[in-house]
């Protein structure tokens, strides 16, 4: 699962990784949060969902040509199956 804060971030890093100076694919974008969040819900967070914020998910500068992320994700408590 992914209990420990250090398995969240590898499974994001995994999944959003754009290396500096890559082109921004909105549409790639979209399909990895899908990606991530079906991932986490196969690991037992059932209630992972996207959660809208008072900034614009994503934002573009175009003067200094960046985008800039801003991405809420809720996890939710975390499903196990009993013995």
């Amino acid at each position: 699962g992914i209990e420990d804060r250090a398995s969240y971030e590898k499974l994001k890093d995994e999944i959003f990784a754009l290396p500096i100076g890559s082109y921004f694919n909105p549409i790639k974008f979209e399909e990895d949060i899908n990606r991530f969040l079906q991932k986490v819900k196969d690991l037992g967070h059932f209630d992972a969902h996207y959660v809208e914020g008072d900034t614009p998910l994503v934002t573009y500068e175009r003067s200094a040509q960046q985008v800039f992320i801003n991405l809420n994700l809720y996890l939710g408590p975390q499903y196990k199956v009993g013995n």
